[in-house]
């Protein structure tokens, strides 16, 4: 695999980041949507919503880092040569907040 760079992650994830929350906004339906791709996109930040009822600043600022985040720890992987550890790692914790996503928020989102 070439090395990829921080910054080249970086770009791309100001490229994913923008059309992602556009993705779970329309997905929220201002409201009234079934907040699906949110889930999916956004387990973190949606997660929240079970202790705060609502998506506060900071878990939206999460939502708003998470793929640059996401971005920075794979350039950093694949540097120290753990990008198939790193990457399947990161994989599964998302997948696992997913899931928890939709066992645990209620009615509301």
């Amino acid at each position: 695999m070439d090395k990829f760079g921080v910054k080249e992650s970086i770009v791309i994830s100001l490229v994913v980041t923008p059309i992602a929350l556009v993705l779970g906004i329309l997905s929220a339906g201002a409201g009234h949507g079934d907040y699906f791709l949110a889930k999916i996109l956004f387990p973190y930040t949606l997660l929240s919503t079970v202790v705060f009822e609502t998506i506060n600043n900071f878990f939206l600022l999460v939502a708003i880092t998470q793929s640059p985040i996401y971005g920075i720890i794979l350039a950093l992987s694949v540097r120290s040569d753990k990008f198939k550890v790193v990457s399947s790692l990161l994989i599964a914790i998302h997948i696992l907040f997913v899931v928890l996503c939709f066992l645990l928020i209620g009615e509301n989102f």
